[in-house]
């Protein structure tokens, strides 16, 4: 799932980007697991086949690999050990819950208060197989809430949002490739690897 910090780089599902030290901090995740939520719920069925900017997955897919964001970041929070410590990846709509608009916002907005613990990000933790230290695994997971939520609304049409704070956290850790403090989130998501 995620691969660990290497000279430097965070790595998102296989996206790498810079974390510097002073990006690695207690963030507050609520906002950007908020708007997360609110474009899951705001999804039609009909959209699910659509492809989204995360070219692994169509919207379902997405939705079930979100599903399993939270699975994998909860259990990190917790310092915990075993299936949701070392598991891959999820992103098989066929197993996403029947009830996915309830649901899945449910367990994003869930994962946003585990990670309101200070403990959660403190010490060592594991996610993907990995062993990182917990503001790092904090750091890549706001990446993870922002992006999904960028790549869920390309691939419906649906409007994005992210508030201000949540996105000068992301400034602060794509500016290491050339990026302004100022800049749009159209070029932040750039940064981020995807394509505006």
């Amino acid at each position: 799932m995620i691969n660990l910090l290497d000279g430097g780089q965070g790595r998102l599902f296989g996206t790498s980007y810079p974390v510097p030290e002073t990006y690695m901090t207690m963030t507050d995740l609520g906002p950007a697991a908020g708007h997360l939520c609110a474009l899951t719920e705001a999804v039609p069925d009909r959209d699910l086949g659509r492809p989204t900017p995360c070219t692994e997955y169509a919207v379902g897919g997405l939705l079930h690999h979100i599903t399993g964001v939270t699975v994998a970041f909860g259990g990190a929070a917790v310092k915990a050990r075993g299936e949701s410590s070392d598991m891959a990846p999820w992103g098989d709509a066929s197993k996403l819950d029947p009830d996915w608009r309830t649901s899945v916002p449910r367990r994003v907005r869930a994962l946003a208060e585990a990670w309101r613990d200070p403990e959660a990000w403190k010490g060592m933790t594991r996610v993907g197989g990995g062993d990182q230290p917990g503001e790092v695994t904090g750091i890549i997971l706001l990446g993870e809430l922002v992006v999904h939520g960028w790549d869920l609304a390309r691939g419906t049409g649906l409007p994005f949002e992210v508030d201000s704070a949540t996105l000068m956290r992301i400034h602060s850790g794509v500016a290491g490739v050339g990026l302004e403090v100022d800049a749009p989130v159209s070029v932040v998501m750039a940064g981020m690897r995807r394509d505006p």
